[in-house]
């Protein structure tokens, strides 16, 4: 005890203040507790409750169902992604000569990108094109048209067969 050092009176007062913020984070996180401990009463409040129904005897059906065919999914990924015709570089082309700057967007010199995404389908037309990233409701109107109106692409390949795939592009809109 001799050779020890003695506290200092701040150290002292740095422990003091941390048993108040000890309380009041003990007092805080109980109550959270009793407000999920009240949420939980209700629900299991909600599950005593049963419906009994009279009983109804199965009916023997007249038709077999056979097992349809699986419906045209949508990837989002594939082996081999769509590809415009020309490929990436006529795909800018196409789009940098389709496009019209909306008249009222350039009043206003709103300047943006709007990112598009659409379905290729299975024969390469292009299909449910919506906007994922608004900038302007003229811009984004401008960018819907010039997709719809796109030529075929080359699909999606999956397993060696033509699928449905989701493909986004971002189109930019600049003032000079």
């Amino acid at each position: 005890m001799l050779n020890r050092k003695r506290t200092h009176n701040i150290m002292v007062g740095k422990y003091l203040m941390f048993i108040p913020v000890v309380a009041l984070l003990l007092l805080f996180s109980n109550c959270a507790n009793k407000k999920t401990d009240k949420a939980q009463s209700d629900t299991e409040k909600a599950d005593t409750v049963v419906a009994v129904e009279p009983e109804k005897k199965a009916e023997p059906q007249a038709e077999a169902t056979l097992p349809q065919e699986k419906t045209d999914s949508i990837y989002s990924v594939v082996e081999t992604m769509p590809d415009y015709l020309g490929g990436q570089k006529e795909l800018l082309s196409f789009l940098s000569r389709n496009i019209k700057y909306p008249t009222k967007a350039e009043e206003n010199k709103i300047q943006g990108r709007v990112v598009i995404q659409f379905v290729v389908n299975k024969d390469g037309s292009v299909s449910d094109a919506k906007v994922v990233r608004s900038v302007d409701p003229e811009l984004d109107k401008e960018a819907l048209r010039v997709v719809n109106s796109m030529p075929q692409w080359k699909p999606g390949m999956q397993k060696g067969e033509a699928v449905s795939v989701k493909y986004t592009i971002p189109i930019a809109f600049r003032l000079p």
